[in-house]
């Protein structure tokens, strides 16, 4: 934990700097690679939507939609990639990645107010929001336990997109799959 609060509190003088051009590129590196849509969306949850009461678990966003929950806003708060028995409630705004074709499918099955990316407010966090590829180790904690198991959105406040195992790829809910050495998120 020393290390930790050392790069936090010095990481900026002692690290490489990158520019970012090259933070671009790295992200577009990654989106190419994996095939990831790089689509945002905001929405807001009307007082009528189905949606509440419901957790995000139970909406089936990844299946149906092919959607990622990034960010919910409530009030003045901020919860960058919520946990799954996160309950959602009437003027909640949420920030989806995904294709539009999905989002505007859940906008209309959930009574969702789909709202204009570009005047939102909230679309300045996306500025703060991208991609990272984590690599198991063999001698990780992480072995042979699944997203649920670890409540990795809930630890570590990142929203998984992809699984790649030996099993292959998948893109969707892999909330019960087990890790292995050499399994990337």
């Amino acid at each position: 934990s020393v290390g930790i609060v050392y790069f936090l509190v010095l990481g900026r003088f002692v690290l490489p700097q990158v520019d970012s051009q090259q933070e671009r590129d790295d992200q577009a590196t990654l989106i190419d690679l994996y095939q990831i849509s790089s689509d945002y969306h905001i929405g807001k949850i009307s007082e009528k939507s189905k949606i509440i009461g419901k957790k995000l678990d139970s909406i089936q966003l990844w299946d149906l939609y092919k959607l990622h929950l990034i960010i919910l806003k409530e009030s003045d708060d901020l919860l960058y990639a919520p946990w799954r028995h996160t309950v959602f409630s009437h003027g909640q705004l949420i920030v989806l990645s995904g294709p539009t074709e999905g989002f505007l499918q859940f906008s209309k099955d959930y009574q969702i107010s789909v709202l204009d990316v570009e005047k939102e407010p909230l679309a300045e966090e996306l500025k703060r929001f991208g991609y990272a590829e984590v690599i198991i180790p063999p001698n990780s904690s992480l072995k042979g336990r699944s997203l649920k198991e670890i409540s990795f959105r809930k630890k570590f406040g990142v929203e998984p997109i992809q699984l790649h195992s030996d099993k292959g790829a998948i893109c969707c809910d892999f909330s019960d799959e087990k890790f292995g050495a050499g399994d990337v998120l």
